[in-house]
């Protein structure tokens, strides 16, 4: 079984909820208050809902107030249903993109009121978006086997990169955007003025987490694959002659997941069942966990710039609601909250 279970949802586990005895009707969720959209800050929390349920859904949460409404979406949208697992969520402009998996869309919204704008269709199984200019967006894809480029302005995709495999998160520096695939041994390097692979970068295979430090360098993550012998590995990429300039490799039994730095991009963090701090200067992986899981089965990560606090959500048992933990970052708990049906995918503003 390949060891990045539970970093995406998972077709086994899915068809399980579906056909288990167990699960006699939809789950529902419960809105925990009211909350401002015009507040100064806000938590938007991308749930998946389970798959083939479509109950995914979004949650906002005010970290002053520190109230909760699990479902903005059905708030704000009462007549219509976001879909089936909501993978992401990006704000471009005022307005924010819903990447909806596994119903082939992406939804976009008032970023002022939440309220849905239009559907952009035509998707094979969108993953993650990523502006890469003031009319054009690059989407990544589970099965297309190629990239979609979305023109913001008439919401339609206008064209697409081929590229073998899941393409899944991407990042921009200058004219070019670095692509993960979760299938292939390589990052891609795409050339935004022409929309053309330009390079590959042998990272190895299920490399999903990347994002770029103070000093330019890009950190990639990669789960590895424990059927081939292939331990998960870290490295440390120089974005203009794309070379390796650090790797660190991890054990034979480690899964880390989900990449993110903190507001001063010198710090990183992941999820190896515990949640792990690293420096963007140390010569060795952590040894110890900065958050311990005790027994919670973390799935999504998010720093908040603003007040430098950590958010994760535990999955539970895929079934239930998630909770989200809120942490300083000092590591100490400030608040537990509940969000939707595997919890996922954050924004943060």
């Amino acid at each position: 079984m390949k060891k990045t279970i539970t970093i995406f949802y998972v077709l086994a586990i899915s068809f399980t909820l579906i056909f288990s005895a167990c699960v006699k009707d939809k789950p529902t969720i419960v809105s925990n208050g009211n909350v401002s959209i015009q507040g100064l800050h806000k938590v938007y929390i991308t749930n998946e809902g389970n798959f083939m349920y479509n109950n995914a859904s979004v949650s906002l949460y005010d970290p002053e107030s520190k109230q909760v409404v699990c479902d903005i979406f059905k708030t704000q949208n009462p007549d219509q249903t976001l879909g089936d697992v909501c993978q992401s969520i990006h704000k471009i402009g005022n307005e924010f993109y819903l990447v909806v998996n596994n119903s082939g869309k992406v939804v976009v919204l008032n970023a002022d009121d939440f309220k849905v704008k239009q559907n952009i269709m035509g998707f094979v199984s969108p993953r993650y978006i990523l502006p890469v200019s003031f009319s054009k967006a690059y989407v990544s894809d589970l099965y297309a086997n190629k990239i979609a480029i979305v023109n913001l302005i008439t919401k339609q995709i206008t064209s697409y990169i081929p590229c073998t495999g899941w393409t899944e998160r991407m990042i921009q520096f200058y004219n070019k955007v670095f692509v993960t695939n979760m299938y292939k041994n390589y990052l891609y390097v795409v050339d935004v003025l022409n929309d053309q692979i330009i390079d590959s970068i042998n990272v190895g295979k299920y490399a999903s987490g990347i994002v770029l430090d103070k000093n330019d360098k890009l950190w990639v993550l990669s789960s590895g694959d424990n059927n081939i012998g292939q331990n998960a590995v870290l490295y440390q990429i120089n974005p203009i002659n794309h070379q390796i300039e650090k790797y660190f490799s991890f054990s034979s039994n480690a899964s880390p997941h989900h990449l993110i730095i903190d507001s001063k991009r010198e710090n990183l963090f992941f999820i190896n069942q515990d949640v792990f701090k690293m420096n963007i200067n140390a010569n060795a992986l952590p040894s110890q966990h900065f958050i311990a899981s005790n027994g919670r089965n973390f799935y999504g990560i998010a720093w908040s710039n603003f007040d430098d606090n950590l958010y994760l959500s535990d999955a539970m048992d895929y079934i239930q609601n998630s909770t989200i933990y809120r942490y300083n970052k000092e590591g100490q708990l400030i608040h537990i909250f509940k969000a939707g049906i595997n919890a996922s995918d954050f924004w943060v503003e």
